[in-house]
């Protein structure tokens, strides 16, 4: 790739050759062509424009080219949903490894939904805060009938999260030997195969 040759250098497009449509042709599904002004034979991977993206849930998002090409960042909206359901994923995900059956949501128990409970460990994880009053009552109830409630705040990556729910698991002699990336993946993998089924 010489720099005399503008479109070797990706000063500009050739359709064709160093256009989007070409080197990324599995994003045209994606591509919004009713918002965009400009067509993927139009732009390289490498622009910094924004362009309007359509996932395959529907979503519509505006995000630069490049973010989507080069850096792979997809649908805001299918993210920030996947983030927000998985601590209560890992822990069903690690509850299962275990043999243990977690309840996710459920309400049957306190009467105001606890985010995940292992009933036979007498043990609620949450990640999440309400409003304070209720969670001083969540924490009242749970003391009352013996269950040990552990906050675990959504903060960081999920790697971040995983890791500190394995240690949190740990502090209650529940112990879960596995690679942790691997499970993170293995728990993305299977949300998108739910959010593909919906």
């Amino acid at each position: 790739k010489g720099t005399v040759c503008p479109f070797c250098a990706e000063r500009e497009v050739l359709a064709g050759y160093n256009d989007l449509a070409t080197t990324d042709s599995q994003l045209l599904s994606e591509w919004d062509y009713e918002q965009n002004k400009l067509k993927p034979t139009e732009v390289s991977r490498t622009s910094a424009k924004r362009a309007w993206w359509k996932c395959r849930h529907g979503h519509s998002w505006s995000m630069k080219i490049n973010e989507r090409t080069i850096l792979n960042k997809g649908c805001r909206i299918c993210e920030q949903e996947y983030l927000s359901l998985f601590p209560a994923l890992a822990v069903s995900y690690y509850s299962n490894k275990k043999g243990l059956k977690a309840e996710l949501g459920s309400d049957r128990l306190l009467g105001v939904p606890l985010e995940t409970y292992i009933a036979s460990e007498k043990l609620a994880i949450e990640s999440e805060s309400a409003d304070e009053n209720i969670e001083i009552m969540k924490a009242y109830m749970c003391k009352q009938r013996g269950i040990r409630l552990i906050k675990l705040p959504m903060k960081g990556t999920e790697l971040d999260y995983a890791n500190n729910l394995k240690k949190a698991f740990q502090n209650v002699h529940i112990f879960i030997s596995s690679d942790t990336e691997e499970d993170v993946e293995i728990i993305k993998n299977t949300f998108e195969r739910w959010r593909d089924s919906q």
